[in-house]
This record gives structure tokens, sequence and C-alpha cells, in this order.
């Protein structure tokens, strides 16, 4: 405690530190554990496992962009999330026991939204690095595994006595109310300092946010307690992903952004499979690695990006060439973006790949190489 008070500037410095800076161990040994040390409520318990875990991943963030994303800091990275997430699953656990299923339910829906938004985060980051890939699909699948939980435990809320889910939905349906007009305002002063394309996303989230708050408070009214619950659920989720847009935009300068759309997290996690056994074979696996800048056949900002498998990974620093492992053709839709409107046919070619990209009137793109 002396440390701390003494040397409030080395603290303060720890605090900007990242994976492989001198001032890292004092940050998530020290500081961050006094700081949960005097947690006490449920609640500021939950706000406080939810921002160390998302803390992790920004620093995932930085380091990609920064250059400095590396094996070792990789490794420490998905091993410090994986105990921090251990640690959520755990206090999911006690609330659960103690008999507070709403607010476990809560914790568990928190992280589920904070893991999507930054793994959306890391593969909209212009990069190829294959380390960078690697975080962003297993933050995916523990995005997907976290979900799974969510819905456990609101189906077990929802199985309580009606006075005690009604409470419940009232209770969230206030904290949804609180949340979307909290992420409006924010998201609204930030339109002049971000890309159009990352406000339209975020405004896309918050719309959405906003009608399911909306059938939420239909569900309520119906008497349909524990579909209420979920509703809000969904729409505080749905907010703080458009939070996590704006905030990632800002401070990492990025112009676009890439939504994991409902059928990616089979598809990146059954490529990061294939991957692992590449592996096994000595053979390179593969990354986020193609940048498709389709500006001057469609608007200025629309980006967008691939994962093949079969490329040279890339690592920070690293500029040679490595030949390509024979791949079959496939096509797959990846991610869907938000702010395309136009149905447009695009041929690029990057280095030895060509790549056919359909951008339809859905807002979906569509590669085929």
């Amino acid at each position: 405690m002396l440390l701390v008070v003494a040397g409030g500037g080395a603290t303060f410095a720890a605090e900007q530190a990242l994976p492989g800076d001198f001032l890292y161990p004092l940050k998530v040994n020290l500081t961050e554990e006094l700081r949960g040390a005097l947690n006490f409520s449920t609640e500021a318990q939950a706000d406080w496992a939810i921002e160390r875990l998302e803390r992790r991943l920004i620093e995932a963030e930085q380091l990609n962009v920064a250059q400095r994303l590396d094996e070792r800091a990789k490794d420490q990275i998905e091993r410090r999330v994986s105990s921090q997430a251990q640690a959520v699953v755990t206090l999911a656990a006690q609330l659960k026991a103690r008999g507070q299923t709403a607010a476990a339910a809560g914790l568990e829906s928190g992280i589920e939204a904070a893991l999507r938004g930054h793994a959306e985060a890391m593969l909209s980051i212009i990069s190829n690095n294959v380390h960078a890939a690697d975080i962003a699909v297993g933050v995916t699948e523990r995005a997907q595994a976290t979900a799974e939980d969510r819905i456990e435990t609101e189906h077990e809320l929802a199985g309580k006595v009606s006075a005690e889910v009604k409470a419940a939905a009232e209770g969230k349906m206030n904290a949804a109310s609180h949340k979307l007009a909290e992420v409006e305002r924010f998201v609204n002063s930030k339109k002049g300092s971000v890309s159009a394309e990352i406000f339209a996303a975020a405004q896309a989230r918050l719309t959405a946010a906003q009608a399911i708050f909306t059938q939420g408070k239909v569900d309520f009214e119906a008497g349909a307690y524990g579909e209420a619950f979920v509703a809000f659920q969904q729409a505080i989720r749905s907010a703080q992903e458009a939070n996590i847009i704006i905030a990632a935009a800002e401070r990492l300068h990025m112009e676009s952004w890439i939504k994991i759309g409902p059928d990616a997290t089979s598809t990146l996690m059954r490529q990061r499979d294939d991957d692992d056994e590449l592996d096994d074979q000595s053979t390179t696996s593969t990354s986020v690695e193609i940048l498709l800048d389709a500006a001057q056949k469609m608007r200025s900002d629309i980006r967008s990006r691939l994962e093949q498998r079969g490329r040279p990974a890339v690592e920070p620093g690293d500029g040679d060439d490595v030949a390509d492992d024979a791949s079959s053709s496939s096509s797959r839709e990846l991610f869907n973006r938000t702010s395309v409107n136009t149905n447009t046919d695009v041929e690029i070619e990057a280095e030895d790949v060509k790549v056919n990209v359909n951008l339809n009137t859905n807002g979906s793109v569509e590669l085929d190489f």
C-alpha cells in the first residue's frame, strides 16, 4: 500500500502500460488487484469483472496497431483473458448460489457483449497479423460459450415465481433505459470525430437496441416477464456494442468496422480448428490478411477483409514472402457490414490472390476466391 501512495506517478504510468512494458506487472498484479479488493457490492464486482476483461482486449488491440503483437504477447493476453473469463464464471456461479440469478445473467450478458465487440474491433484493425486473428477467433469462441451460459441462466430465472421474475424484468427495464440514453448521448457526441461508416455502424446497433427495448416493454405490459427480461438484456448488449465501436474507432483511429455475422462464429471456430491441424503438419496457419479497398468503385471508405486458409502468416516486421499452401476454392459469407447499401460486384487482385467481392443490398459481403 505504501508503494501505491509513495509511487503515485509510477502507478499512473503503469495504467498506460502494455504487455511487455516494464510497468505492466505493476498494473495487473498490484493496482488492479487493489481496485478489485475495494469492490464490495455485487454490482461493483460485476462491473469490475467486465472492465478488467475489456482491459486485456483493449491491450491486444493497441499492441496490434503498434505492430507489437508477437507470439509471446499473444500467449500472455490469451492466458490473462482466459483467467479473467474464468473469474467471471466463478462470480456468476456465486451469484446464482446466493439466489441472485438476475445479477448473474446481467454479468454474463455484459461479458458476452464485451467479447463480441472487441473481437470485431480486432478484425476491423488494418492488419494481417496472424496473432490478432488467433485472438479474435478465440474471443469469438469464448463469447459463444458465454452466450450459452447466459441463455441457461435466463431460463433459470424464467422458472422462478412470477413476482420475482417481474421484479427482475422491471429492474432490467430501468437499467436498459438508462444505458440506451447514455450510449445515445455518447454516440451522438462523437459524430464529428469518427468516420461516416463507423458512426453508421454504431447507430445501427443503437437503433436495434431501441427496437428491442420497445419489444421488451410490450412483453412486460403483457405479463411475459421472462421474455421482457431477455429483451432488455439484449438491448443493453446491443447498446454496449455501439459504445465499443465508437470508443475503439476513436482510440485506434479506425475508419471502417466489420460486424461478425450470424454464421461467422462457427465458421471462424472451424477455420481455427483446421488451422490447428495444419500447424500439426508444420504448415503456417492463416490470418485475416487481405485488405480489400473498393474505394474507387464504390465509396471511399468501404473496406473489407477476409481470412483465407493456406496463406502465409505475417509476423510484425516480417516482410518475407512464404510459399502458399494449396487450398480449394470456396465461397462463404463471413462478415456482415452495416453501411453498404448498393449491390456491386468488384474484382480485386492482391499479390497472387484474386477475390471477387459481391456487396449485397442487405449489407453483406460475399467473397469468392
